[in-house]
């Protein structure tokens, strides 16, 4: 637990630690504090606990500002290498109660984005849940995060609420949010609200031409994505390597036509 001390620096590192009795394995949570008066940096702690040392799974400290911690824990995040780790970490921050005295999205966002880099949508969901309980409005970052653990565990429905919420914030144009429910519908073979999405924003970025064409490809609908790119050139927007790998892929499944040869000798 994250407790007020009277020493300059207090470090908690806590973790499972598991032993034999009598022939049975036990497991029991411990907390070890260290005290210092010797100045460290988050790196360095980072740094420290990443070396092999049993189940240590984070690092909190009385000594840095609410910004600075929230950057701490999630680097702690980042620099996971299990998805046995994150559980840790996260379990830490919440016994901490450091989620409650945080009410911006911040930290909630990187624990998320820390499940679905390790393959754990179901997870994030759940923190997802946890957050809008607590009252914590969800940002721009917040949307990609969630539609993507959506669109992997094939939840539509909860795609759609995520949609009402992301419209009622004024956030559903936002590029990486409208990018992300391109996707999700087009993975859910609804092409036409994918459509929907994207022919309703007058200000379209690449991130939703990228969408589109790769979402259309997805679904079997080469043709349909290369004339995308087709008009995608015509309203002016220059192709990334993202562009290029999709719309490549889709030609492979055509036949050879004019939009064909565009795209070859592009």
């Amino acid at each position: 637990m994250l407790r007020k001390t009277k020493y300059t620096h207090m470090v908690f590192f806590s973790g499972l630690v598991s032993r034999l009795n009598n022939g049975a394995k036990t497991t029991h949570y411990v907390t070890v504090v260290r005290r210092s008066n010797h100045s460290f940096t988050p790196a360095a702690v980072a740094t420290a606990i990443d070396e092999p040392f049993g189940s240590i799974s984070s690092s909190l400290t009385t000594s840095l500002s609410p910004e600075d911690r929230n950057k701490f824990l999630a680097t702690l995040l980042s620099n996971c290498n299990s998805l046995a780790r994150v559980r840790r970490i996260h379990g830490d921050i919440f016994r901490s109660r450091i989620l409650d005295q945080a009410r911006i999205a911040f930290l909630w966002n990187n624990i998320m984005r820390s499940y679905i880099r390790h393959d754990s949508p179901l997870d994030a969901v759940q923190v997802y849940l946890g957050m809008v309980r607590s009252n914590v409005s969800p940002d721009r970052y917040t949307f990609p995060i969630v539609i993507k653990a959506a669109a992997q565990i094939h939840d539509l429905p909860m795609g759609k609420q995520l949609h009402s919420v992301a419209v009622k914030l004024g956030l559903v144009r936002d590029e990486f949010c409208e990018s992300g429910f391109i996707t999700l519908y087009c993975k859910a073979g609804k092409i036409r609200d994918a459509r929907n999405v994207f022919d309703e924003n007058p200000e379209r970025k690449l991130g939703s031409w990228n969408a589109v064409i790769g979402g259309l490809n997805q679904a079997a609908r080469a043709n349909e994505a290369v004339e995308m790119f087709v008009e995608m050139k015509r309203s002016g927007f220059e192709p990334d390597d993202f562009t290029m790998v999709s719309v490549t892929s889709a030609c492979g499944s055509l036949v050879r036509n004019p939009s064909h040869d565009f795209v070859i000798f592009y």
